[in-house]
């Protein structure tokens, strides 16, 4: 009995110690991968319906402060699995990314993106699930309490078509800037799927509640149907980037698109197809 206490106490000793030790993971390897950033957009009946935008980017030391480079030198083309469509967008500086103004999506169409870099072709392919449709974008007086602010916060009313099962992304822009942050509890608020309301309209839906508006500013909400794979991903890019979460990441997401010509080497990224519906206001 005395040699078991020996042994459980010079085991528990071992484990002590060796929990003291730390654990490093290195995050600073393979920065030659770009990242993919930027969705195609389906907008009906919105002005900049054929405004297509594509970001690509060097990926950097997780914990760098730095800006992502831009990736200008690269070939992306967008085709239409009908053959009816192809677009080659052009890198803007301005616009930060590969641009085109002659692309406007159609429903029930697939649609593949091949980007060239440096001898690989990285590929996707991807179509619109039709969503919802904002009815409404109003404002409304928030209380301040332990959890929200106090002030001005948009409100949206917006329905569900009950024939597909959806998922949604909600984007608020403050005076045209994006507001979307990695904060606790965002991957609830700002995601979103109609499982409680398949068909039904949705009223008084706070976008967010941590945004604020003061007369004058202009209020811009979109909802993006996606894909439940970008929903899936978003879902946990919001889990793992929020602070205090699991920071770094144990690993990089895994983006959709594939390295068809050097499969060991994938990029980062989403690059997918989303429904956009659009309201803006100005605060009063």
């Amino acid at each position: 009995m005395k040699n078991i206490h020996i042994f459980l106490f010079t085991l528990l000793s071992i484990f002590v110690v060796s929990c003291q030790d730390p654990i490093v993971v290195d995050l600073n390897q393979d920065l030659n991968r770009i990242v993919f950033d930027g969705n195609l957009q389906y907008k009906p009946n919105l002005p900049d319906s054929a405004f297509q935008k594509i970001k690509i980017t060097f990926n950097i030391d997780f914990y760098s402060a730095d800006r992502p480079t831009l990736v200008p030198d690269a070939t992306v083309i967008v085709r239409s699995t009908d053959g009816l469509q192809e677009e080659t967008l052009t890198f803007s500086v301005t616009d930060s990314g590969y641009v085109t103004n002659r692309l406007s999506l159609r429903p029930n169409v697939g649609y593949t993106t091949t980007i060239i870099w440096r001898g690989d072709t990285y590929t996707v392919t991807d179509s619109v699930i039709i969503g919802g449709n904002i009815d409404t974008l109003y404002q409304q007086e928030q209380k301040e309490t332990v959890f929200n602010k106090g002030g001005i916060v948009s409100v949206i009313d917006y329905t569900d078509p009950a024939e597909t099962k959806n998922f949604y992304q909600l984007v608020l822009f403050k005076n045209g800037v994006n507001t979307l942050s990695a904060q606790p509890a965002n991957q609830f608020r700002l995601l979103q799927n109609d499982d409680f309301f398949n068909g039904a309209t949705l009223r008084g839906l706070i976008v967010n509640n941590d945004v604020v508006f003061e007369p004058g500013d202009t209020s811009r909400v979109e909802v993006q149907s996606l894909s439940q794979r970008m929903y899936d991903y978003y879902f946990t890019a919001f889990v793992v980037n929020r602070p205090g979460g699991n920071n770094p990441p144990p690993a990089p997401l895994r983006s959709n698109v594939v390295n068809v010509t050097n499969p060991s080497k994938p990029p980062l990224g989403y690059l997918g197809i989303v429904h956009t519906t659009r309201r803006e206001i100005v605060i009063r």
